[in-house]
């Protein structure tokens, strides 16, 4: 519920911030750079109670690649000044929706329905280590 909580906070504000026209720099792909930076700082500096959750893995990767994906656009629209559409403008629109409609669902439903958690429990247990040593 926590979790919720949190990203239910950061995506209010988010709204409220851009409906209000209170932005924290000159361009929005920064601000929601900022905006996912600081909803990962809170998940994981609340992370205690809450770590071993599916939605928290989710949550911090769908994050971490939304914040990815701002900082492209940011620096393709403000500092390189593209106008014209091209490739990462479509990844950026299908790449951000999909991470985010994945995070929503795996809140409602605390399923690993990309294998995210076990990905990260065969590369923590030590097992890939072990087969490229056997394979050498």
């Amino acid at each position: 519920m926590f979790i919720s909580l949190v990203m239910m906070l950061s995506y209010t504000f988010s709204l409220i911030m851009f409906k209000a026209s209170l932005t924290l720099t000159d361009s929005i792909y920064l601000d929601l750079v900022i905006a996912d930076l600081l909803t990962i700082l809170t998940l994981v500096y609340f992370s205690y109670s809450y770590a071993n959750a599916t939605a928290y893995y989710y949550l911090v990767f769908g994050l971490t690649f939304n914040a990815i994906l701002h900082m492209a656009m940011h620096y393709d629209y403000v500092v390189l000044v593209t106008y014209d559409y091209w490739w990462l403008w479509g990844v950026y629109g299908v790449g951000q929706f999909s991470s985010d409609l994945i995070m929503a669902i795996v809140l409602i439903i605390n399923k690993d329905i990309l294998g995210l958690v076990k990905i990260k429990k065969f590369l923590l247990s030590g097992q890939l280590l072990q087969k490229t040593t056997q394979n050498m």
